[in-house]
């Protein structure tokens, strides 16, 4: 402390106190993939996926387009019709051709990862106890696991968060249970902790999860999974 003093028989202290303020740095993937099974007769034949890559989250002199595919590849077992339809849909799907875009561009696939942001959420008990059941320790999914419609089979558990509102204004809940936004979550056990909470808080909370791909070139699909 500074303490100053005047003529009018006063003293004036001055405290010096450092501060500092803390932010949580954006964490985002570059990758995130579409997939489909390819049958035949009825049976499972094979596999086809399309990788995506994302720009880099700061300031790049290159830059390219998200949503094309940047790797395919698949795996057939069969050969004959079954391995040449795969391949056209496999070019189709990626390459423009001589045109804007590629001919298969709007091709809904049902098997998704989460989006470039990792966030995915969901109100259902049985996605919530099947994604409890595929992490490991670590927060890793290990196994086959389909959340709000995505595909987290690979991918690592970063943050939880849970909605248990029952009506809004805007950003006001005007009535319904505790609710928390999402927060770091680093291993299973402190999911498990927050999947209580959340289920003391409300009936059917709303899950908000985010995801990372930890290892992007690691291969995320292959006769196993």
């Amino acid at each position: 402390c500074i303490c100053v003093g005047n003529p009018f028989s006063c003293c004036a202290c001055f405290c010096l106190c450092p501060t500092w303020t803390t932010k949580e740095l954006p964490i985002t993937s570059t990758i995130k993939y579409e997939s489909f099974e390819v049958t035949s007769d009825g049976q499972t034949a094979g596999s086809v996926q399309f990788q995506f890559r994302g720009n880099s989250p700061f300031q790049s002199g290159y830059t390219h387009d998200e949503e094309k595919p940047f790797f395919a590849a698949m795996e057939i077992a069969k050969d004959g019709i079954t391995g040449l339809v795969s391949s056209a849909i496999l070019v189709a799907r990626s390459f423009g051709l001589g045109l804007p875009t590629p001919i298969l561009a709007g091709l809904e696939v049902q098997n998704k990862s989460p989006s470039y942001d990792g966030e995915v959420s969901t109100d259902l008990t049985a996605e919530v106890d099947a994604l409890m059941e595929a992490l490991d320790d670590n927060n890793r999914v290990t196994k086959k696991c389909t959340v709000g419609k995505r595909n987290v089979n690979g991918y690592t558990l970063l943050a939880v968060g849970y909605d248990n509102a029952w009506a809004r204004i805007g950003p006001i809940m005007v009535c319904g249970g505790k609710s928390s936004k999402r927060k770091d979550c680093t291993n299973k056990e402190k999911f498990v902790n927050a999947v209580k909470l959340a289920r003391e808080g409300g009936s059917r909370p709303l899950f908000l999860f985010r995801f990372y791909m930890e290892d992007p070139e690691r291969e995320i699909i292959n006769r196993n999974t």
